[in-house]
């Protein structure tokens, strides 16, 4: 179940929209979905959003918009830390060189769970 942005963007300041997001969130959980939270901006909005059992969120403060190839070069980082038992960002500073090369920007999260 998606949480509309208009909805994230003010619950670090309205704990009355916090409580609309957290009533969305445990009616997911008793239908069985998961929950995905969009246009997350911030920290604070991030750590609100897990306060409440929110399982996945995506929005700018994870990573900004990037071309297929650079995607593929993070996918690639992933695995290479997985493999070799090291932090992601390990791997992404490795790749570094091919994101330049590709005209990327390193992001600061590839993923989107908060």
């Amino acid at each position: 179940m998606k949480i509309d942005k208009s909805l994230v963007a003010p619950i670090v300041d309205n704990d009355k929209d916090l409580a609309i997001v957290s009533t969305v969130v445990a009616l997911a959980t008793i239908l069985g979905t998961e929950t995905v939270a969009e246009g997350v901006e911030s920290g604070a909005q991030a750590e609100r959003l897990r306060a409440v059992g929110c399982e996945y969120a995506q929005g700018y403060h994870f990573c900004h918009p990037a071309s297929a190839q650079v995607i593929e070069l993070q996918l690639s980082a992933f695995e290479m830390a997985a493999t070799r038992g090291e932090r992601v960002g390990q791997a992404l500073m490795a790749h570094g060189a091919d994101l330049a090369r590709t005209g990327g920007v390193r992001p600061r999260c590839a993923g989107g769970a908060p």
